[in-house]
């Protein structure tokens, strides 16, 4: 048998156990509910015969094949309005009806919708719950005073006159309400303690009946209308007058129910007392119609005197008489439910201890299959448990003993498969070490403590050991914790990567080494040893000093060479200065000081690149300020009315787009000292520079000189100085946008240097 169907059949087993125990829990509970539900239910109330026709009833109950379908009839003590409560089967909007259980009901304007809503018939559907209070008109037809839509109990009901009884010679079979057909339910139900719940029911009405006769005779001796359940103001002699005819209903349907002499209860048979009880009830009854007579007659002549008689008659007979009747009445009942609510306790109590002493053998079944099959199991999986840790432990020769050919036999079979498969292809403990220590890299394993339990080769070579010299060394004898600690072993908290430190060799020199090292945790994350790697740094220190001595060559002769450009242009500037010494061409020694100027912005360039700390880049900001002295001091002190201003948020340029911005710079003010100002008048010069947000440099050269004539704009636009900004533009990749407003403004807008890191202006 394979275990699969083993545990399959215990499982079924145990299922059906628990089967046998939910049914019978099920059973039981079951005759619980039954005789629960049998105490809660109701009959229909007992009337007249012969007052069937003509009286006011509410019924409840569910619309079925055309008919309203009750099992509970109440009499009510005063017609009141008719009222329906349940779902519209139609709406009729040309005419303005509605249908409810198979009769029309029309809706006018004068139809009060208490939830307030104005859409009146447009907010009706079919399928909807209302409930509407009407009224009937001589020819029996329905028409709607109110409607509700929200907050509606889920019952349905119908309350009104009945017009029609058809009767079997016994009871009522159905009745007819201005229409509406009634099918009464009299289907028999259980009468013991049903009678005495109807019993305790009555005798509740029957208070609440008298309580009302005591609040209706306040009233009209103190002469206020009082409000009936269904929202109407009534007559308060007119209440109490139905009061006590309520009260003599009830009376009577007591006597109806109380007929039968015993009732059958699971403690034997009881004697209904409610005979006991109920002459005395009507005794009373007919002297509380004398004094509720005699109350109104008095009411008629003398206030006083009527309310001398409720308070020293009529209330204490009330309260003192006929309620103790009642009550005794209500008590006689309710001794008889709680009897039946006794039993069905017991039987509870009975079917728990029963369900429990199940439950126990179910529970015992089930340990004694649990065990009979883990009994067939448990041997082959500790084997199993015990092969799979001795695999585990290195000793792959381990087998299994085969001794079933179920799940756990094929398990086996694959165990010593996968053992054997292993011996063949796993590397061996002395391969693992020749593996190791024929690495080029030095290894160290570390006791928890920090001595070393293990090194390889390259580990005794680095440090100048022989084979086995570093073994019971302390770590901190070979390695020199930099920060001055004696613990310089790995945390075990993790791993460390790529730290150099420095090793101690036997000779007390010093070796640099990368090192790696990390911490061999156990079961439990107890540190049980350490392990780490070194590499000798000294070669590969030596190639880096190198490198960073070539490097500063490199950068020497770099500055050299923007110092011997600055120089030769500098020497150049000056020869153009000589040269222009010898000219009596005013014009001609113009154009020599302007390539002085244009060489002497260039020679400014590679001065800033040799005093700097980075040759690829430059200050613009510091390099313009120095530009800006230079050009201002050519000029002399003829210009000295003219003031240069610089609005330069720095950055740091490239060596290309700095040189084009300088040449520009240097034509454009240039030309605005030249030319933007009459001989002797004020003026500014504005040079702007700034980096947006998106990665674009602005460079703005304005003036608010008197600006430039048609014929000097061509003149200049055709001359040397701006054939070379218009170059040093487009070299710029860049925009050159002139507006005249107040003066003439330059505005050159070019992306950003990739490499340039901006800094902020001090």
């Amino acid at each position: 048998m394979s275990l699969r169907l083993k545990l399959f059949l215990a499982f079924m087993a145990i299922v059906s156990v628990m089967v046998g125990v939910s049914l019978f829990s099920f059973q039981n509970s079951w005759r619980v509910q039954k005789r629960v539900a049998d105490l809660t239910s109701t009959t229909i109330a007992e009337f007249e015969r012969d007052k069937s026709l003509g009286q006011a009833m509410e019924v409840e109950g569910v619309w079925r094949d055309g008919a309203f379908v009750t099992d509970e009839v109440e009499r009510l003590s005063h017609p009141r309005r008719p009222k329906l409560r349940g779902t519209i089967q139609t709406v009729d909007r040309d005419h303005g009806t509605i249908r409810m259980y198979g009769v029309p009901i029309m809706i006018d304007a004068a139809t009060e919708f208490l939830d307030g809503r104005r859409t009146r018939l447009a907010a009706l559907q079919p399928g909807r719950r209302i409930e509407v209070s009407s009224t009937i008109d001589e020819d029996g037809s329905w028409r709607a005073r109110k409607i509700r839509t929200e907050s509606l109990k889920e019952s349905d009901k119908i309350k009104g006159i009945v017009t029609a009884v058809a009767m079997d010679g016994i009871a009522p079979d159905s009745l007819e309400i201005s229409g509406i057909t009634i099918i009464l339910d009299t289907t028999e139900r259980a009468r013991n303690a049903q009678v005495e719940l109807r019993r305790i029911s009555l005798a509740m009405r029957m208070s609440r009946a008298a309580l009302d006769c005591r609040f209706a005779a306040q009233n009209v001796l103190a002469g206020r209308e009082v409000t009936a359940p269904d929202g109407e103001d009534v007559d308060p002699a007119v209440l109490l007058v139905e009061s006590a005819e309520d009260l003599g209903e009830f009376l009577s349907k007591a006597r109806d129910i109380g007929g039968v002499e015993t009732a059958a209860t699971d403690h034997g048979s009881r004697t209904l007392e409610s005979g006991l009880w109920l002459a005395p009830l009507e005794e009373g009854h007919r002297r509380l119609d004398r004094h509720i007579a005699e109350f109104l007659s008095l009411v008629s002549v003398d206030d006083r005197r009527a309310g001398v008689y409720l308070e020293q008659t009529l209330v204490p007979f009330l309260q003192s008489e006929l309620l103790p009747l009642i009550e005794s009445y209500q008590a006689d009942a309710e001794e008889a439910v709680a009897l039946e609510v006794e039993s069905i306790s017991t039987q509870a109590g009975a079917t728990a201890r029963g369900l429990i002493a199940t439950s126990i053998v179910a529970l015992l079944f089930a340990l004694a299959l649990g065990r009979l099959v883990w009994s067939s199991i448990s041997r082959p999986l500790l084997e199993l448990k015990s092969a799979a840790e001795l695999i585990g432990q290195g000793k792959l020769e381990t087998r299994v003993a085969i001794r079933s050919r179920d799940e756990l036999g094929v398990l086996a079979a694959t165990i010593n498969h996968m053992a054997e498969e292993l011996s063949a292809t796993t590397v061996s403990i002395e391969n693992l070490e020749n593996i190791i220590d024929s690495a080029a890299g030095a290894l160290i394993v570390l006791s928890p403590e920090g001595a070393v339990t293990s090194a390889n080769r390259a580990a005794a070579s680095l440090l100048g050991y022989g084979d086995g010299g570093l073994i019971g060394l302390h770590f901190a004898a070979i390695c020199v914790e930099e920060s001055g600690g004696d613990n310089p072993i790995p945390s075990t908290a993790g791993q460390v990567t790529g730290e150099e430190r420095t090793f101690r060799r036997r000779d007390g020199s010093s070796v640099p080494v990368s090192f790696a090292g990390a911490a061999l945790l156990g079961d439990g994350g107890a540190a049980q040893g350490f392990v780490c790697i070194a590499q000798d740094l000294t070669e590969r220190q030596s190639m880096e000093e190198q490198l960073r001595q070539s490097l500063n060559e490199k950068e020497l002769l770099l500055r050299e060479v923007h110092h011997r450009v600055k120089n030769n242009l500098q020497v150049i500037s000056s020869l153009l200065d000589l040269q222009a010494g010898e000219l009596e061409d005013s014009a001609t020694a113009n154009i020599y000081e302007d390539s002085q100027r244009r060489i002497r912005s260039m020679a400014l360039i590679h001065q800033q690149l040799y005093n700097a700390s980075d040759l690829d880049h430059i200050d613009f900001g510091a390099y313009l300020e120095t530009l800006i002295g230079s050009l201002f001091s050519s000029f002399g002190g003829g210009r000295a009315e003219i003031e240069l201003r610089a609005e330069v948020v720095q950055a740091r340029l490239a060596i290309d787009q700095a040189l084009a911005c300088g040449l520009i710079i240097n034509e454009l003010v240039t030309n605005a000292l030249k030319h933007a100002f009459a001989p002797g008048a004020n003026g500014v010069v504005t040079i702007r520079f700034e980096t947006t947000a998106a990665g674009v440099h602005c460079l703005e050269i304005a003036d608010n000189g008197r600006g430039m004539s048609e014929t000097a704009a061509r003149q200049q636009s055709s001359s040397l100085g701006m054939s070379l900004v218009t170059a040093f533009v487009e070299q710029l990749e860049g925009e050159l946008n002139v507006t005249e407003e107040q003066g003439t403004t330059f505005r050159i807008d070019f992306p950003a240097d990739v490499g340039a890191q901006e800094v902020r202006s001090s």
